[in-house]
């Protein structure tokens, strides 16, 4: 299968995890450093030639494409979910895929502008300003397929599609907002201030936070068999689309107020203080309604063999696989799209193998199971385990 190809969720997950083998590394080796200097009596975060200067290079050669590692599954999530309940194909799949790559490409070329008061060269300075505002390209192709993926779409606002437009509207306010931070100028005067806890919030919390959301309303069914309550999953959306942007909203208003601080006693400060704090009281507890909907779903009525009436293949095997009941489905068609194209289900009863429509070579698409005999194996070799 092309990567081209892959499912959205699959596509931004493989480039995730590309991601995060490189980020990762740098953390472990600057605690390792660390833990030496603290230990063994080593100098690498206290000599002249490495000082704290190095451990925020290290540190933030992996914090920044942490934002990263965290926003992209969330937003395969999204760019599935906006497909199916717009019922049209992703819109410009090459680029997008091509798009999501140089984000994570640059995640590690854009570190830099978190060191802009931290004496760095002026060179420095002046290359990671183009590099962070740079990545806005790639992140704005993502924007135009989400949005031409819609256009002319038969659009579905359902629980899944209202937190999935969610997530595009909260990561452009906090997108946007990125921008300024690019800027040598502009960061000098924001840095430290809750202009930027407004912005992180936006990106880091809200976007990757509703896309989340947007996945466990579009496969609770598919987990539990059961249909989840739309009336309440439409109120949770609601209450805490309007409650998160009433809790960071307003620090975009107070950037000249310094973050890390207990108290304050600049009285122009206060009202936008109280908003957020509003939002808070709203934000923190409809997040009840997300628990007792996803309990009250065990209950609930059965849920269709495919209830969006998605193409994506893992609503091919119907709404839930009991553990040994029945063989592994497998779908015949090209076998390159997102969806199930012309393709027909069998069941692996009739035949475990099928010719390839891209070959004359037959391919073994499912294994005839034998769970029984290697159940009993497991359970007998876990209680072994379990006494020793």
């Amino acid at each position: 299968v092309s990567f081209v190809k892959l499912p959205m969720f699959t596509m931004f997950t493989f480039w995730t995890m590309l991601q995060f083998l490189w980020a990762f590394p740098s953390l472990i080796a600057g605690l390792i450093m660390l833990e030496a200097d603290r230990l063994l009596g080593t100098s690498f975060f206290t000599s002249t030639a490495g000082g704290s200067i190095l451990w925020d290079h290290v540190w933030w050669f992996f914090g920044h494409p942490e934002v990263y590692i965290v926003l992209l599954p969330a937003f395969g999530i999204v760019a599935g979910i906006i497909a199916t309940f717009s019922g049209r194909p992703v819109y410009a799949r090459k680029p997008l895929f091509a798009a999501v790559g140089i984000v994570v490409l640059l995640s590690y070329m854009v570190y830099g502008h978190h060191m802009f008061l931290t004496g760095i060269s002026l060179t420095e300075r002046e290359v990671f300003t183009i590099n962070t505002e740079t990545i806005s390209v790639p992140f704005g192709i993502l924007m135009l397929s989400f949005i031409g993926t819609m256009y002319r779409g038969a659009i579905r606002l359902t629980t899944p599609m209202l937190f999935a437009l969610g997530s595009v509207v909260i990561f452009v306010i906090g997108g946007l907002s990125g921008v300024f931070n690019s800027s040598l100028a502009l960061d000098i005067a924001l840095r430290g201030t809750y202009f930027v806890v407004a912005h992180f919030h936006y990106v880091m919390v809200g976007a990757s936070e509703f896309g989340l959301f947007a996945g466990i309303y579009y496969w609770l069914p598919k987990m539990t068999g059961r249909m989840y309550n739309e009336t309440l999953g439409k109120t949770h959306f609601i209450l805490s689309f309007v409650g998160f942007n009433l809790i960071f909203f307003p620090m975009f208003y107070l950037e000249d107020m310094p973050r890390r601080i207990v108290t304050y006693n600049v009285a122009a400060w206060a009202p936008a203080n109280f908003v957020a704090t509003v939002g808070a009281y709203i934000f923190i507890p409809s997040q009840i309604l997300l628990v007792y909907n996803m309990l009250k779903t065990l209950k609930g009525p059965p849920a269709p063999a495919n209830p969006w009436n998605s193409t994506d293949r893992e609503w091919t095997s119907g709404t839930t696989m009991p553990h040994g009941t029945g063989g592994p489905t497998s779908v015949l068609g090209n076998g390159l799209g997102n969806g199930l194209g012309n393709g027909v289900s069998h069941s692996a009863s009739e035949s475990a193998h099928e010719v390839s429509p891209l070959s004359t070579r037959p391919i073994l698409l499912c294994r005839p199971s034998s769970h029984h005999r290697w159940s009993r194996r497991s359970r007998l070799g876990s209680w072994r385990m379990g006494l020793g």
